[in-house]
């Protein structure tokens, strides 16, 4: 029992990181996809 408590914060620490990571790609890719659809809508003005 005792080396699953010492392997649960290294396996938590890369849950958390991967969480982090799809949140910010997923920021990212939602910034992009804004700044297109207004440069089109600026085009289209």
């Amino acid at each position: 029992m005792s080396r699953r408590w010492r392997l649960f914060p290294k396996y938590a620490t890369l849950i958390i990181l991967l969480v982090a990571v799809l949140l910010v790609v997923s920021g990212v890719i939602s910034i992009y996809a804004s700044s297109r659809e207004a440069q089109e809508h600026l085009l289209a003005l």
